[in-house]
C-alpha cells in the first residue's frame, strides 16, 4: 500500500538534499589520476666491429596502462545520465516549502493546521507531526510520524498519511475501474492484505465519515515479516467524485498505536478547498 505515495516521498527527498548540499541524487565518480604509464625502450645493440652495415634504430614500444588501471569513462556517462534525468524532472507541482520544512525540522506540530497543495487541509492529532506534504499530478500526500522522529531517516512501521487522488494512488495493483464503489475498494484491500499474509487479521468494515463524506474503515493487525512484531492498521476510505478517493491511514506499532488519531483526522479534514 502506499508504494507510489512512498517512491514519490524518496525521488523528491533526493533532489532536495542534493539541492541543499547534502547526499545529492546522483554525483559523478571520482577519478583517481592514473599512475603515468612509462614508455619501454629497447636500448640499441651493441654495434660488433665497425661494418659497413648501419647501426639499429631505437625501437619504442607502444605506450601500455599499468595493471589495476581503470577506464571510468563509462561510469561517468552512466552518472552524468542520472544526474540529468532528476534535473529534467518536472517538480513544479512539487509542494517543495512543505517537504523541505518538515526535512529539516520546520514541519507543522501537534494541533495546527497543514494544508496540501492541492487544497484540502487538517489538523495535525495530538503526539504526530508532519514529515511531508506534498501535490503532484493530481495527488496530493501529507504522511505525519510520532513526534520526535529525526526526519532524516524517514518513516518506519509509525505512518499517518492522508492521499488525495485516483484509487491507483493506493489500490495499485486492484483491477478495478476509476469509479469502483467504497464497499469493491474496500474488498480489494482487504484480499490483498490477506493474500500477502494469511495470519492477518481484518476487522469488520465499519460505515464512517470521512471530511463530512461517507465513508467505509477497517482495522488490520499483521505482523513485520522481520521481527515478527505486530503492528496495527486502520484504514478509511471515502469517495469525492467519480474519479478521486480520499484515503486516511495509520500503521503503528503496539506501543505508539491510537486509532483514536486515525479518527481525528477522519472528522478534522477538510476538503472544500480541493481545486
Amino acid at each position: 500500500m502506499f508504494r507510489r505515495f512512498l517512491a514519490l516521498f524518496a525521488l523528491v527527498l533526493l533532489v532536495i538534499l542534493g539541492a541543499c548540499g547534502g547526499t545529492p541524487a546522483a554525483s559523478p565518480a571520482t577519478e583517481v589520476p592514473s599512475a603515468p604509464a612509462t614508455a619501454v625502450v629497447e636500448p640499441s645493440p651493441v654495434p660488433p666491429a665497425p661494418t659497413t652495415e648501419p647501426t639499429a634504430e631505437p625501437t619504442t614500444e607502444p605506450t601500455v596502462d599499468p595493471v589495476g588501471a581503470t577506464d571510468t569513462s563509462g561510469t561517468d556517462a552512466a552518472d552524468a545520465a542520472d544526474l540529468s534525468a532528476l534535473e529534467d524532472l518536472d517538480l513544479s507541482d512539487v509542494d517543495i516549502s512543505g517537504l523541505l520544512g518538515g526535512i529539516l525540522g520546520g514541519g507543522v506540530g501537534a494541533g495546527e493546521t497543514v494544508t496540501n497543495q492541492l487544497g484540502y487541509s487538517l489538523v495535525v492529532p495530538e503526539g504526530w507531526s508532519v514529515l511531508m506534504n506534498v501535490a503532484f499530478e493530481g495527488t496530493g500526500a501529507v504522511m505525519m510520524v510520532p513526534e520526535g522522529t529525526d526526519p532524516m531517516e524517514g518513516p518506519d512501521e509509525n505512518v499517518l498519511a492522508v492521499n488525495v487522488g485516483d484509487s491507483s494512488v493506493v489500490f495499485d495493483d486492484a483491477a478495478l475501474p476509476p469509479d469502483a464503489s467504497l464497499d469493491d475498494l474496500m474488498s480489494s484491500f482487504q484480499n490483498e492484505m490477506i493474500e500477502e499474509d494469511p495470519d492477518v487479521k481484518v476487522s469488520d468494515v465499519e460505515n464512517v465519515r470521512i471530511g463530512g463524506l461517507p465513508g467505509r474503515a477497517v482495522n488490520i493487525t499483521s505482523s513485520v515479516p522481520e521481527t515478527n512484531e505486530e503492528v496495527f492498521v486502520r484504514l478509511g476510505i471515502a469517495r469525492i467524485d467519480d474519479a478521486r478517493i480520499v484515503t486516511v491511514i495509520g500503521i503503528a506499532t503496539r506501543e505508539l498505536w491510537d486509532p483514536a488519531a486515525v479518527d481525528a483526522v477522519f472528522a478534522s479534514l477538510d476538503l472544500s478547498g480541493l481545486q
